[in-house]
């Protein structure tokens, strides 16, 4: 008997790493400098001496930015995604960094209105504590209720029974996901800061190439 199997409703995450020709270090030295300079604001983020950048933007005028170059890769590698099966512009929304020191986590959250949301590790070591996206359909939370923790291999359970998965922060690497899906980051549990940039787009099919909003808020 053929059998064929088609997910209507897939979630796409995708996964990729910065180049090895990009240094991650004037990065995390530019995102300590931010601190030094700004207020913390509070929006999903937790734990004692965390910080949480404002809003800033691409400038594609901004030169020897080691920070505003870095969106200029993130959004180049989000448009080449977009533009795999769909037609349209991507613009950057908005992206904010985010320092995780000792105990410091990210609760549940979404994030509304964004077509691809993300994060690039840029500073993490062991036992940083993981990155969890989550199903939050109700439906899928009932039926997996029965069995959901009782099998240990992951990979005994059909990927459309699936409620959560953790990612292990790993320097360099980025992780893109519609904006729509729940996610928290666990406790950082080494004396080590974490650090991380999060990052959302929009698409928007009247622009010719790839444009990005040419105003930031943060001060550099």
């Amino acid at each position: 008997m053929d059998v064929t199997c088609d997910y209507y409703f897939p979630k796409p995450l995708w996964r990729s790493s910065l180049s090895k020709d990009i240094e991650l270090e004037p990065i995390v030295d530019q995102i300590y400098r931010i601190e030094k300079k700004n207020k913390s604001r509070q929006r999903s983020n937790r734990g004692p001496l965390s910080f949480q950048s404002g809003n800033f933007k691409y400038d594609a005028d901004r030169k020897d930015d080691a920070l505003n170059d870095l969106l200029f890769h993130i959004g180049s590698l989000v448009q080449a995604i977009h533009q795999t099966d769909r037609r349209g512009e991507v613009v950057l929304s908005n992206a904010w960094c985010n320092i995780n020191r000792k105990d410091g986590m990210n609760i549940p959250h979404t994030h509304p209105g964004s077509m691809y949301s993300g994060v690039i590790w840029l500073k993490a070591s062991e036992g940083a504590g993981e990155f969890v996206i989550q199903e939050t359909d109700d439906r899928i939370m009932i039926q997996a209720e029965p069995w959901y923790g009782r099998i240990k291999d992951p990979t005994k359970v059909p990927p459309h029974w699936c409620t959560e998965y953790s990612f292990k922060p790993i320097e360099g690497d980025i992780l893109i996901f519609p904006g729509f899906l729940s996610h928290q980051v666990m406790p950082n549990k080494n004396e080590d800061d974490r650090i991380s940039l999060s990052f959302n787009f929009q698409v928007n099919d009247q622009w010719k190439g790839m444009r990005m909003n040419t105003t930031r808020k943060e001060e550099l």
